[in-house]
C-alpha cells in the first residue's frame, strides 16, 4: 500500500447504514456519518471543510481499520503495520447540510471484515469502524478546549 508523508488520523464512527449490497468483487458496502460538526466524545469537532479539503487524499490513501490496529508500536516503540487489520476502504464522500458521509467497502477476503459483516447482516447497530487518512492541523479553542 502506498503511503504519504504527514499525520494520519483515525475517526471513530458508528455505521449508520449497512447498505447490504456487494460490489462486483463481493465486498460489503456500508455508510457512515463522518461528521455533523457536533462535539464528539474526545471533545473534538471534525470540520466538514477539513474533511472535504482532504477528500481526494482520503479516497486515495484512506483505510477502514479494525479498532486502530493496522498501525501500532512494537516493544521498541517503532510503528509497525498489520495489514490484516485493514478491513476496507472508503469509496465516496459527500455532504448533506452540515453532515458529511462516507461510503465504503469491507473486504470479503479479510477475516476480521467477515466477522463485522456477519454482525451487520444480523442487524447490529453497535459496530464502529476507524477510518484513516491524512489530517489537517488540529486547533484547540482556548476558551472551550474543543479541538477542531
Amino acid at each position: 500500500m502506498e503511503e504519504t508523508e504527514g499525520l494520519h488520523y483515525y475517526l471513530d464512527f458508528s455505521i449508520c447504514k449497512a447498505v447490504g449490497e456487494e460490489d462486483s468483487n463481493g465486498n460489503y458496502t456500508f455508510q457512515v456519518e463522518a461528521s455533523n460538526e457536533s462535539v464528539d466524545l474526545q471533545d473534538q469537532i471534525v470540520l466538514q471543510s477539513a474533511l472535504m479539503k482532504s477528500k481526494d487524499n482520503f479516497l486515495k490513501y484512506g483505510v477502514i481499520s479494525y479498532d486502530h490496529l493496522h498501525r501500532k508500536k512494537d516493544e521498541n516503540g517503532q510503528v509497525v503495520s498489520d495489514a490484516s487489520m485493514i478491513i476496507g476502504e472508503p469509496t465516496e464522500v459527500w455532504t448533506e447540510g452540515k453532515k458529511t458521509f462516507v461510503k465504503g467497502i469491507l473486504y470479503k477476503t479479510n477475516d476480521m471484515a467477515r466477522e463485522v459483516i456477519k454482525l451487520l447482516k444480523a442487524g447490529s447497530t453497535r459496530i464502529r469502524a476507524s477510518v484513516g487518512g491524512l489530517f489537517p492541523k488540529i486547533q484547540r479553542d482556548p476558551l472551550t478546549g474543543i479541538e477542531k
